[in-house]
C-alpha cells in the first residue's frame, strides 16, 4: 500500500505527467475479416508505440480494444473473423469485460470517467452510461456492476460497487485484495489481514450480504494469494507475483499450484489456461516467442517455440471459454490465432549445466561486494549506466567464465547492465546466478528516460503493477514503497540525464 507524501511540488509533478503516460499510442487500422483465424498484416497497424488488449467474453470470442493518438477503436475476434468495429472519440487507460458489456476507463477534461457499450446482435452500441472514476486505482466488472479500489490520502483502501445507474452499491472498508469472477458473476475479498477470502455472489441487486469463508488448504497461509489477483478460468487465480492459486468452490479450500519466477516471465507478461487432451495447462510467456505449459494436475512442464518471423514477438496469450488465443507483433502488424500446442515445437534442455548453490562462490560474492551492493538473495545493485566491460574490470576474476544476459534472457557480450540483466558465474560445471537492479531503470535498459517514468506511474495509479525486481528499482528513496515521491525524484533523474 502506498504511504501518503505530503507537498505541493509531488503533486505538481504528478498533474504535469498524466500526459506523458498516453504518449505511447500509434494509428491502429480494422479489418472486416481475417483468415483461418489469423489477423493478417493489414487488420492492425501496431508499432512499438500502439495499444491494445484482448478481452475474453468467456464464450469463446473476444472483445480487442485499441487505441490510437487521439480514438479508441473496439472490435469482435470470434476466432475466426473480426465482425464489427466502434470508433470513441478518446483514447483509452484500460478496459475491462463482464461478457456482455465492455467498461472503458478513460481521462478527458482532466477527469477520469468509465463508459459501457455492448456487443449484441453482431454490432457494438453505447455508451450505456458513465461514472466518475477520479479516485480509482484499478477497477473490474461482472453482472453490470464495477469493482473498484478507491485510495485515500490516509492510507485506506475501499472496494467501492458502483451501479451503472445509481452510482455506489456497496462498500467494502479497507480492503487488501479482490478478484472478479465473471462468468460466474462471484467476487472475491480479503478484508484488512484476514487469512480467508470471502466469497460473495452478485445478481441484479448488487453484491449478496451473506458469503462464504475460502480458507487457504490446511491451514497454509502460503496457499492464500498475496497480491493483486485475476481469474484465468473459473477455479485458476493468477496474481502479479507469478503465483497461481486453484479455487475448489465446493470444498471452500484454495491452493497454490505453482510459482514460476517473475525474472522468468516476459516483459509482456499475460497467461491463459489452455485445454487440451482432456488436461488444462497453464500457458504462460516466460520469454519471448517461448510458450510454457504448466499441466494444472500432475505439475508437469514443457517449454515450446512459436515459429514466427525473426521480428515478431508474441505479446500475450487469452483464454475466453474454451478457446486460448495467442497475440504476436512487429513493427508493421499484429496477429492473432486460436493456440494449438500441436503445432509448436519443443524445447529440450538436456545439456544445461548443472545449477549451483551461491556458496560455492564466495569469490564471486565477495568481488560483487566489494565493487557494488550484493544483497537480497544474489541481488546486485549498480549505478546507471554501468557496462559489461566495466564490471569485468571490476570483479577481475580468475577461473571464471561469466556470460551476461539482459532482461528477457537473451545473450548479451557488450553494452549497458540494466535492471533484470544477469551474470552467470560457471566454474567446474556449476553455475551461480546474480540479478542487477539499476535504480531508477524499471524497463531494463541501463539508463532512466520517460518510458521508466511511464512504468511507475502506471504503477502507483493502478494501471499495471511491477515485478518485485522492478520494484526494488523504482524505489528511488529506498522507503520499501513505490510512491509519488520516488516519481518526483525519477523525473528529476531523467531531466538532469537529459
Amino acid at each position: 500500500m502506498r504511504k501518503p507524501k505530503k507537498g505541493k511540488a509531488v503533486i505538481t509533478c504528478v498533474a504535469l505527467l498524466v500526459a506523458l503516460c498516453f504518449h505511447l499510442f500509434a494509428n491502429i487500422k480494422t479489418t472486416p475479416n481475417c483468415s483461418a483465424g489469423e489477423i493478417d498484416s493489414s487488420a492492425y497497424f501496431s508499432s512499438d508505440n500502439s495499444k491494445i488488449e484482448l478481452l475474453p467474453d468467456n464464450l469463446g470470442g473476444f472483445y480487442i480494444v485499441s487505441a490510437d493518438t487521439a480514438n479508441t477503436k473496439l472490435s469482435y475476434f470470434d476466432g475466426n473473423t473480426i465482425s464489427s468495429s466502434l470508433t470513441l472519440d478518446f483514447k483509452y487507460i484500460s478496459a475491462v469485460s463482464d461478457g456482455n458489456y465492455i467498461y472503458i476507463f478513460h481521462s478527458l477534461d482532466r477527469g477520469k470517467k468509465v463508459k459501457k457499450y455492448k456487443y449484441e446482435n453482431g454490432k457494438f452500441t453505447g455508451p450505456e452510461s458513465e461514472l466518475t472514476a477520479d479516485d480509482w486505482i484499478n477497477f473490474s466488472a461482472a453482472n453490470n456492476f464495477v469493482f473498484s479500489f478507491v485510495s485515500y490520502k490516509n492510507q485506506k483502501k475501499d472496494l467501492v460497487v458502483y451501479d451503472r445507474e445509481e452510482g455506489i452499491n456497496k462498500v467494502f472498508e479497507n480492503c487488501n485484495q479482490f478478484a472478479i469472477n465473471s462468468s460466474k458473476s462471484k467476487l472475491y475479498v480479503q478484508e484488512n489481514d484476514n487469512n480467508y477470502l470471502l466469497a460473495y455472489n452478485i445478481d441484479e441487486a448488487g453484491v449478496s450480504s451473506e458469503s462464504e469463508n475460502i480458507a487457504p488448504k490446511n491451514g497454509n497461509k502460503d496457499n492464500l494469494p498475496d497480491n493483486l489477483m485475476h481469474f484465468l478460468s473459473d477455479d485458476i487465480v493468477a496474481t502479479n507475483t507469478g503465483k497461481y492459486f486453484k479455487l475448489d468452490s465446493e470444498n471452500y479450500t484454495i491452493e497454490h499450484i505453482l510459482s514460476v519466477n517473475v525474472l522468468d516471465l516476459s516483459v509482456d507478461f499475460c497467461s491463459a489456461v489452455y485445454k487440451a487432451d482432456s488436461k488444462n495447462y497453464i500457458a504462460a510467456l516466460t520469454s519471448n516467442n517461448i510458450v510454457t505449459f504448466y499441466d494444472i494436475d500432475d505439475s508437469l512442464t514443457a517449454k515450446y517455440k512459436v515459429e514466427l518471423d525473426t521480428q515478431d514477438k508474441i505479446v500475450f496469450i487469452c483464454t475466453s471459454g474454451s478457446k486460448t488465443i495467442l497475440v504476436w507483433k512487429n513493427d508493421a502488424y499484429l496477429k492473432a490465432k486460436i493456440l494449438d500446442k500441436n503445432n509448436l515445437i519443443e524445447i529440450k534442455n538436456d545439456t544445461d549445466p548443472e545449477p549451483g548453490n551461491p556458496l560455492d562462490f564466495e569469490p564471486v560474492v565477495k568481488a560483487l561486494n566489494d565493487a557494488y551492493t550484493l544483497s537480497e538473495s544474489e541481488r546486485v545493485y549498480i549505478p546507471l549506466s554501468e557496462t559489461i566491460s566495466k564490471v569485468k574490470d571490476n570483479l577481475n576474476l580468475s577461473g571464471y567464465s561469466i556470460e551476461f544476459k539482459n532482461y528477457v534472457g537473451k545473450a548479451i557480450t557488450s553494452g549497458k547492465l540494466g535492471t533484470g540483466s544477469v551474470a552467470i558465474f560457471s566454474k567446474d560445471g556449476k553455475t551461480a546466478e546474480f540479478i542487477f537492479i539499476v535504480k531508477g531503470d524499471i524497463t531494463g535498459e541501463g539508463n532512466a528516460n520517460s518510458r521508466d517514468v511511464d512504468c511507475m506511474y502506471n504503477h502507483i495509479f493502478g494501471k499495471s503493477s511491477l515485478s518485485e525486481i522492478n520494484s526494488k528499482a523504482a524505489d528511488i528513496n529506498n522507503d520499501g514503497v513505490v510512491d509519488t515521491l520516488d516519481l518526483l525524484l525519477l523525473s528529476k533523474m531523467v531531466s538532469s540525464s537529459s
